[in-house]
């Protein structure tokens, strides 16, 4: 892929991700869909040194909002992709679940949309 020389500056440097778009389908909708019918490259620019060589990576989780681990004894319907209701409003959504360490206890990690976390 190439970079347009007026992004040169802001885009090429270390920390910056490349990587392939691909669609997301969930309970809470549909993002991306244009990726059904072509590919794109996505970027998250990094604030590094000047950097001219990069990998494409097979995905890449930007972390925007407030991460928060939660504990219970069962899973019930919590999946990855369940949205976090506050108040019947989608504050966020459940992105990863697992037994504990001891198998004794359900763990779900769950993101706050950065307007929701405060």
């Amino acid at each position: 892929a190439r970079i347009l020389p007026e992004y040169v500056e802001n885009i090429a440097v270390e920390g910056t991700h490349f990587w392939l778009t691909e669609p997301e389908i969930g309970l809470g909708g549909v993002k991306n869909l244009g990726a059904l019918v072509s590919k794109s490259i996505s970027v998250e620019p990094g604030n590094g040194k000047a950097k001219f060589d990069f990998q494409l990576e097979k995905g890449f989780d930007r972390v925007e909002g407030v991460m928060f681990t939660l504990q219970s004894e069962q899973r019930g319907s919590v999946q990855v992709g369940t949205p976090v209701l506050y108040r019947q409003m989608e504050v966020g959504q459940v992105t990863d679940v697992r037994l504990g360490e001891f198998a004794d206890r359900v763990v779900s990690t769950i993101k706050i949309k950065p307007e929701y976390a405060y």
